[in-house]
């Protein structure tokens, strides 16, 4: 009875053994929802000499070779651009601290070409340097006088030479602009447009004074701070053509209040 289980057991292990070794051995699966259809490995030479790619048209060509040379032609211009931007600020900035370390100079240098221009531009007849002068000797004159009676610079000090050399350059370069607005076709249009004589006559002087103040203002907070005040500098265009405009109504009604 022993030897008859033995075997029964015997001949089942074998049949199991044989079973694994079959499945194993083959190395081969089925599932009832897989296509079990075998790979035979082999490779369709004619899928591989097809390509999907398709040559560019002449107008496709074109249009890559355009955008190309835009960008090129930009790229151009703005290293350019950065490279002229770069040469003019480094030359500024050693201009002004070379006039920084030299105020005295600066100072004598802006008053003798402010009175200069003011004498060639009325000998020679050009408006446009006699205010550049006159906007250089005022603005030197104003500037220094406010420094010194409203901060604690000492008279011709270090604080003030620099305000006055802040204001000569202010002068000499806003004034001019204020004199060439006056001048200007589209102040003489703004002005044919007003219905009261003597503000019609005076609007291109308070127009370019306006300017000239904005402007003058403008160059100083610059100058000083290294930053634009717009601010300070709409309040300095008020002031300015208010000015030009009170002396203006003022001059033409004399007569009235004598």
């Amino acid at each position: 009875m022993t030897n008859r289980k033995t075997f029964l057991k015997a001949i089942l292990i074998m049949m199991v053994a044989l079973i694994g070794f079959g499945f194993i051995g083959s190395g081969v699966t089925y599932a009832e929802f897989i296509d079990n259809t075998p790979i035979n490995g082999k490779f369709n030479e004619n899928i591989a000499n097809t390509s999907t790619a398709t040559e560019k048209g002449w107008l496709e060509s074109a249009g890559d070779w355009i955008s190309d040379t835009f960008n090129d032609v930009t790229d151009w211009c703005s290293e350019t651009w950065d490279s002229i931007w770069t040469s003019i600020k480094d030359f500024s900035i050693g201009v002004w601290d070379y006039i920084m370390e030299n105020k005295v100079l600066s100072v004598i240098v802006l008053t003798i070409l402010g009175i200069l221009a003011v004498i060639a531009g009325i000998l020679i007849g050009i408006p446009l340097l006699v205010a550049g002068g006159v906007g250089s000797l005022a603005g030197m004159g104003i500037m220094g006088l406010v420094s010194w009676l409203s901060s604690d610079n000492g008279f011709m000090s270090d604080g003030m030479l620099k305000d006055m050399i802040i204001g000569g350059l202010g002068g000499i370069l806003s004034a001019p602009l204020g004199e060439w607005i006056a001048g200007s076709k589209l102040a003489t249009w703004i002005a044919s447009k007003i219905n009261i004589s003597w503000l019609q006559s005076a609007f291109p002087r308070i127009f370019g004074g306006s300017v000239a103040g904005g402007a003058d203002q403008g160059i100083m907070d610059f100058l000083s701070s290294g930053k634009f005040n717009w601010k300070n500098l709409l309040v300095a265009m008020a002031l300015g053509g208010s000015v030009v405009g009170g002396g203006s109504y003022v001059a033409t009604h004399l007569d009235d209040v004598g």
